[in-house]
């Protein structure tokens, strides 16, 4: 079972009648323990989603399905090995853009290209820690709450 990060879109669903937003991603993980994810959602004061995007670090058994739609944007498969957040920063702190096969550094370019986040100063010898936060930084600029000093833990 790999750790995957993706760039999803949100879905809107209805749960005991309040609108809830999560990401795409949600549909494709096992139920735990087998499949787990975790999301931070960038959202305006008003609480409803300032992206259409979602950063998500996933892990289920099976990709198949995932892999299958399009929308779900692939931006980083941990090995095996990588099981926690602490090993996952150790092995992108150890690695650059140019350690990723050229159909990675492609999609991860489509990727950054299609969520609008900037990558005009990544070269081969970038970091991958770096290309992480970036998309992670976008996503919290994005956030009104986040800038307001006002946003809550709903976990």
């Amino acid at each position: 079972m790999t750790v995957r990060l993706y760039g999803c879109p949100m879905d809107t669903v209805i749960r005991n009648g309040l609108t809830v937003f999560v990401p795409r991603a949600v549909q494709y993980i096992a139920p735990k323990p087998n499949g787990d994810w975790h999301a931070s959602i960038a959202s305006k004061l008003d609480g409803t989603p300032a992206l259409v995007w979602v950063v998500v670090i996933c892990f289920t058994p099976d990709w198949t399905a995932a892999d299958a739609d399009p929308q779900m944007r692939l931006v980083a498969e941990f090995p095996v090995s990588v099981t926690k957040f602490s090993e996952a920063k150790a092995w992108l702190s150890t690695r650059t853009i140019n350690d990723l096969s050229a159909a990675m550094r492609t999609r991860l370019q489509n990727v950054y290209d299609a969520l609008g986040i900037n990558r005009s100063d990544f070269t081969l010898t970038t970091g991958l820690l770096l290309v992480i936060h970036r998309m992670f930084s976008a996503q919290l600029e994005a956030d009104e709450n986040f800038a307001q000093g006002a946003f809550t833990d709903t976990t």
